[in-house]
């Protein structure tokens, strides 16, 4: 089974690199994992503090490129 995850980055002037969730839900109303043998989205956050697969660890390493991106790391 392969995912693929899917993620909007936004630059905000004086702010810098963020995950823009507002959009993700605008533009992949049906999740932004994307089950490549299934051909159908999922959600990454699953409730009850589960989480779809590896989600939690690609966000979480999304995360830090995009505060090294910033200038935080």
């Amino acid at each position: 089974m392969a995912k693929e995850y899917t993620y909007v980055i936004v630059y905000k002037e004086g702010e810098g690199w963020e995950i823009d969730t507002e959009s993700e839900e605008q533009f992949f109303p049906n999740g932004t994992i994307y089950n490549t043998d299934t051909r159908e989205w999922e959600y990454g956050y699953l409730g009850d503090g589960e989480f779809n697969a590896d989600e939690k660890a690609v966000t979480e390493q999304l995360c830090k490129a995009l505060d090294t991106m910033n200038g935080e790391i």
